[in-house]
């Protein structure tokens, strides 16, 4: 089973080609690059590259997986269009990742929870609050739009041990 994750909210975009089994997986290829004005002007060329370098045509796919934000809505709109049409040509199903979740599941260990943040625009981050556990990933506390010293108030009114940014 081969899976492509794309991920395209920020100003640096990127793709990923892994062989998943159950709970294991082995990364094919992973392809970044830092947009100059579009991500819809390089992200074909490097899934190009990246099943060049990983010796797998497009058919080889089995699964899609998408980062659907917070971030840039342009940015968030070129990978999706990308996932989708390759979901619709190839008739495979679409999973889609929270860019928080995953910055949570990196940076905290089992029974932990944080207040999880990256920057947007001007003096404002996106940030939710997650906890940790055997599972996976919780979101305690949904995304929202927040100015740094918003982060203080809210580590305290979720009694969370953290801040990630």
């Amino acid at each position: 089973m081969t899976l492509l994750a794309v991920e395209t909210t920020s100003a640096m975009g990127s793709l990923c080609l892994a062989d998943i089994q159950k709970n294991n997986f082995e990364i094919l290829s992973t392809r970044s690059w830092q947009k100059k004005s579009s991500h819809s002007e390089i992200i074909t060329l490097e899934l190009e590259a990246g099943l060049k370098e990983a010796d797998l045509k497009l058919a080889a796919l089995t699964h899609l997986a998408i980062d659907n934000g917070p971030g840039s809505f342009t940015g968030i709109r070129v990978g999706l269009n990308l996932i989708r049409s390759l979901s619709y040509a190839l008739n495979l199903p679409v999973r889609n990742f929270c860019s928080l979740e995953v910055l949570a599941f990196q940076n905290l260990k089992v029974g932990e929870s944080a207040v999880i943040a990256i920057p947007a625009v001007q003096d404002f981050y996106y940030g939710g609050v997650y906890l940790r556990n055997d599972a996976g990933i919780q979101c305690l506390r949904p995304v929202e739009s927040m100015k740094q010293a918003r982060f203080k108030a809210l580590q305290e009114s979720t009694k969370v041990e953290q801040i990630v940014l």
